[in-house]
Formats: structure tokens, C-alpha cells, sequence
């Protein structure tokens, strides 16, 4: 919610926000609830003026508005139409931008690069702060990378994580002896 407050006794609010604005013992306030990014952040001018009559006294009071938005994720997806290289995937909705980074099963961070054993891309953020990370293995998973690999991200405003299990199935070889 956004607040105004300490606006001098009698100021006019003009806003398309409801319920009505409130003056209460000479100080005026708004509310604004439901807030989103794109329809409420920006700055905000509050303008206060005494009667014509009087002489126009105004004052005005700005405020910027910044909304950030703590990192949440959706569940992982794990894409094994290639099983013998799966592809995890992380979206994360963050405002300011993430840091994004992917643990192994025994909790180390990943490292990325096409001598390692995984390669991870990132894109975003798109028109709603949306972010996706790609875990990709860069050879064919073999039984040791079998386990439970997390995706956490972090900014300024608080962190979130999601687990994904990848299990390696090898073929099962049937040997064909006729002398058995």
C-alpha cells in the first residue's frame, strides 16, 4: 500500500483511487491498494491550495515510487524428451534483477561453460519481470548425476528456491547367449 500523509489542513486530493480520501486532524491520506508495477509505480504529487479568497498559497510534495518484488518461482521443469541430456528450467518473477544459480546434489554452485558439465543460460526480464534460467548438461547424464539439484535466487528484497530430482535410467542390455 502507498500512504500520503502530513498534507496541510483543507488540501484538495484529486485521485482515481477509492475508497474516498480521508482528512483526519488536519492531515490528509490516501491509500492505494491492489498496487502492480506497471499501473502504480512512478512518482506521485500531492499539490495542496488555500482558497482564492485568501490569496493561493500552494504546496507541493512529491514521492517516487520503486516497487520491488521478492524472487518467486515456479516449479521446476525438467525436460527429458532427450533423455540421455536433461534440461532443467527455473522462471523466477523478481524486481530488482536476481541473482540466479543452480546447486548440485551436494549443495556446491554450478559452474557454466562448455568444458564443465553443465551450461547455464538466462533470459529476461520480460514485461513482467520474469526471468528463466536453463540447467542444460553438456554430455550424456550418467548415474553419479543422479539427485536432487536446487535453483535459488536472490535480490535485495528477500531469496526463494525450487528442487528438482533428476534420476538416470540406463537401458537395461539383454544379452543374447546361446550357450546358456
Amino acid at each position: 500500500d502507498i500512504f500520503f500523509r502530513n498534507m496541510p489542513l483543507g488540501a484538495s486530493l484529486a485521485t482515481p483511487f477509492r475508497p474516498p480520501n480521508v482528512l483526519q486532524d488536519a492531515v490528509a491520506s490516501i491509500r492505494v491498494t491492489g498496487v502492480t508495477v506497471a499501473n502504480n509505480e512512478g512518482t506521485y504529487v500531492c499539490r495542496a491550495e488555500k482558497d482564492l479568497v485568501t490569496g493561493m498559497v500552494s504546496v507541493n510534495e512529491s514521492l517516487e515510487v520503486t516497487i520491488n518484488i521478492v524472487p518467486l518461482m515456479q516449479a521446476i521443469t525438467v525436460n527429458t524428451a532427450t533423455v540421455l541430456r536433461p534440461v532443467l528450467e527455473c522462471t523466477v518473477r523478481a524486481k530488482p534483477d536476481p541473482t540466479i544459480v543452480w546447486l548440485s546434489p551436494s549443495g556446491q554452485q554450478i559452474v557454466s561453460g562448455p568444458r564443465n558439465t553443465f551450461t547455464i543460460t538466462e533470459t529476461g526480464p520480460d514485461g513482467n519481470f520474469n526471468f528463466l534460467s536453463r540447467l542444460e548438461f553438456n554430455r550424456d547424464a550418467i548415474p553419479s548425476d543422479q539427485g536432487t539439484y536446487t535453483c535459488s535466487a536472490t535480490n535485495s528484497e528477500g531469496s526463494d528456491q525450487r528442487d528438482a530430482v533428476v534420476t538416470i535410467s540406463l537401458p537395461v542390455e539383454v544379452l543374447d547367449n546361446p550357450d546358456v
